[in-house]
């Protein structure tokens, strides 16, 4: 089903509130400035809003289409893209629906939706729409964990090489702040880039993992003996060892049993699913490595010690008596923080939206714990459900999806993050500035790596292998396994997209 991105409403009087510090795409720490500044040799100024898409430039009323899955179920993809009828007092979707109608008016082009069913893109009329060739989507928005192998599948464009008849389109600045430089990095192999991401995507930021921390049970059990729980996380002191300790000193056995359940005042209660693949990156576990020319080792076997020792110290952790995990099962988790039976949750950002709105205490949120305190720096990391923009191959105007794919995450940088970031991630997500620096840190040490991205496919189906595995007693024998076959396809998936580009 195709609808308009913006539907014909009255007008809106856009009230955009003052730009507070923010911290940027998560590989940079530049900072949206939405005046002028001088010039390189300080004579003038620039616009500081200047994309590499001409002023000027004119299509003749040509209809972009973007393809989007119907289980875009908390709204995050479908809501970056379109706001056809605004909420007046939400001002994350104003702003969406003024930067769409101001692309619209500059470049003289149409903006739709295509909805693709309930299942991937792999599995849609999409894709075979793209296997025929056909020009009927423009921008595919896929999702990493199950649709970033398309790009072996030779239907999306090379976004380093595109073209609108023989002239070369050089409308996308990957470099550019609001495009996630070091994810794109992360995803590339040979000189070709297939999909972006960054600011376009809600879910980016919002998806970060972190530890969230029952304010109430911290200040009465923990902070005399361990002070500002921000003030451990500056100093570098925030690993599993502290963890550790604050879950056991806080745990308190309300039913009387002797086992860890839903009913005592639990030190820590952690999901063991998806956050699994988080918590491990966090700890500084490597999923591949990058070679000098540019190929990637697999590091995500028995002989990576950092994996075997994060498997066996957050089975430590988790089987310590005061942590009860819940599986899959984030809800219940954060239904114990909310309710004061959870000291200590492990899972994603946006979850605080989700469960903790009406919480009677307040919350803290913290990054996921390092290693060990010698770890030199707190990593972060972003869902695997994050979404993912590539251009049809065979679409009949592909300067005017550029150049709109450019605009579009320009102005989230620029218009949607500002807002969203202050007043939904740091002030509505948080209850106090510590939290919010807490988030800017998170940003600044975002990380991934080429196998942790295609980790899904099916060359090397590990991503489910922490979810099943995380806590078994012999993590070496399980990798085993599995090991030779997945490092055999890693090699698979490079040779495939190199190929594509005769190399």
């Amino acid at each position: 089903m195709k609808r308009r991105i913006l539907a014909i409403v009255g007008s809106l009087i856009m009230i955009i509130a003052t730009v507070l510090t923010l911290a940027a795409c998560a590989d940079t720490n530049k900072k949206p400035d939405v005046t002028t500044k001088a010039g390189e040799n300080g004579e003038g100024t620039v616009d500081a809003r200047k994309t590499k898409v001409p002023e000027g430039l004119k299509f003749d009323d040509e209809e972009i289409t973007f393809a989007i899955s119907e289980t875009d179920s908390d709204g995050f993809h479908l809501r970056s893209i379109e706001s056809d009828d605004p909420d007046t007092t939400n001002k994350v979707d104003r702003v969406i629906f003024e930067r769409n109608r101001t692309i619209e008016e500059r470049l003289g082009v149409t903006l739709t939706v295509e909805w693709y069913g309930t299942g991937n893109i792999r599995s849609s009329e999409v894709n075979t729409s793209l296997a025929n060739q056909d020009s009927d989507y423009d921008v595919i928005c896929g999702r990493q964990y199950d649709d970033v192998v398309m790009c072996l599948e030779g239907n999306l464009a090379d976004l380093t090489q595109l073209y609108d008849g023989t002239e070369k389109i050089d409308y996308i600045d990957f470099n550019a702040p609001y495009w996630s430089t070091y994810y794109i990095e992360a995803m590339r192999c040979g000189d070709s880039i297939y999909w972006l991401t960054g600011d376009l995507c809600l879910r980016y930021t919002c998806s970060y993992y972190c530890t969230f921390v029952n304010a109430y049970i911290y200040e009465k059990y923990l902070e005399a003996e361990f002070g500002s729980i921000y003030s451990i996380v500056k100093e570098g002191k925030w690993d599993y060892d502290t963890l550790n300790q604050m879950t056991l000193k806080s745990f308190e056995n309300l039913d009387g049993d002797d086992a860890v359940t839903e009913d005592d005042q639990c030190g820590g209660v952690f999901p063991v699913w998806d956050n699994t693949n988080g918590l491990a990156l966090a700890a500084g576990v490597n999923w591949s490595t990058r070679n000098d020319d540019g190929t990637m080792e697999f590091e995500f076997t028995n002989a990576n010690d950092r994996l075997l020792t994060w498997m066996s110290t957050f089975r430590s952790v988790l089987n310590n008596g005061a942590v009860r995990s819940t599986g899959g099962n984030y809800v219940s988790a954060m239904t114990s923080l909310a309710s004061d039976l959870a000291g200590f949750v492990l899972g994603r950002l946006n979850q605080a939206e989700l469960y903790l709105g009406d919480m009677e205490h307040d919350y803290y949120i913290l990054p996921c714990p390092k290693l060990t305190k010698e770890q030199a720096q707190y990593r972060s990391s972003v869902h695997d459900g994050v979404q993912l923009y590539g251009i049809n191959a065979y679409s009949t105007h592909i300067g005017a999806v550029a150049a709109t794919l450019e605009l579009m995450a320009a102005g989230s940088y620029w218009d949607v993050r500002p807002i969203y970031y202050d007043e939904a991630l740091k002030y509505m997500y948080s209850r106090d500035q510590g939290a919010a620096d807490m988030i800017d840190l998170m940003g600044e040490v975002v990380y991934s790596d080429f196998g942790y991205i295609f980790q899904f496919t099916k060359y090397f189906p590990c991503g489910s292998f922490l979810r099943n595995n995380a806590t078994v007693a012999k993590p070496s024998s399980v990798l085993a396994k599995s090991q030779d076959a997945w490092v055999k396809g890693m090699d698979e998936v490079q040779q495939d997209i190199l190929e594509l580009q005769g190399l």
